[in-house]
C-alpha cells in the first residue's frame, strides 16, 4: 500500500508545482489549493483534506509548513511531517500570531533548510527544533538547496525525508 502524502504548497507554489509533482508521482497523494493572503481559510481547507483523506505524513513547504503547525498547534495532527523551508515564524508574525512556536511532544517531523535559503532565516529553523516539546523527535537537515528546494526534488531527494518522517512515525 502506497504512503498517503498531503501536500500542503508554499506561497509561490501549488497543487501542480514541482514538489507537488514529485510527491504525487511517488506515493499517493492530495495537494489542495489555498490562497496564502489568508491562513485561517488555507487551515480550514487542509483541516477538511485532513479528516477525508487521513494521511500518513504531512510535507508542508515555506507557507504549507506554517498551515501545518497551525494543524499540530490545535491538535488536529500529531502524526509524521515534513516541513520544507519552514516559514512557520514569518507567516505567523504576518497574521498576528505572536506567541512562539513549540512543536508538540512526540511528533516526528523532519525540518529541511536550504544552506542557500535567503528568505527564512536558517535560525528559523533551529528554533522550531530547540523549542519543540520532544526536540529529539525533530531532525533538521541542511541540504545545498535555496528557498524554493526545486534541487531536493530534481536530485529526487525529497523520497528520502519522506520516508525518513514515516518511518519515525511507526513508533509514534
Amino acid at each position: 500500500m502506497s504512503t498517503r502524502v498531503l501536500f500542503m504548497h508554499g506561497s509561490g507554489g501549488g497543487p501542480n508545482d514541482n514538489t507537488a509533482t514529485y510527491l504525487c508521482q511517488h506515493y499517493t497523494c492530495r495537494t489542495p489549493q489555498m490562497d496564502p493572503s489568508d491562513l485561517s481559510a488555507a487551515v480550514n481547507i487542509q483541516r477538511t483534506v485532513l479528516k477525508e483523506f487521513q494521511p500518513d505524513v504531512i510535507v508542508g513547504e515555506s507557507f504549507g509548513a506554517a498551515v501545518a503547525y497551525q494543524l499540530m498547534e490545535e491538535g488536529c495532527w500529531n502524526g509524521p511531517a515534513v516541513f520544507m523551508c519552514p516559514a512557520v515564524h514569518h507567516i505567523r508574525t504576518r497574521f498576528g500570531l505572536t506567541s512562539e512556536p513549540i512543536i508538540p511532544a512526540n511528533v516526528p517531523l523532519v525540518i529541511l533548510h536550504g544552506t542557500k535559503d535567503d528568505k527564512i532565516p536558517l535560525d528559523h529553523s533551529q528554533r522550531l527544533q530547540k523549542n519543540a516539546k520532544t526536540p529529539e523527535t525533530v531532525k533538521l537537515h541542511m541540504v545545498d538547496d535555496d528557498h524554493w528546494m526545486k534541487g531536493v526534488v530534481e536530485r529526487k531527494e525529497l523520497g528520502s525525508f519522506v520516508d525518513e518522517a514515516v518511518e519515525a512515525g511507526r513508533g509514534h
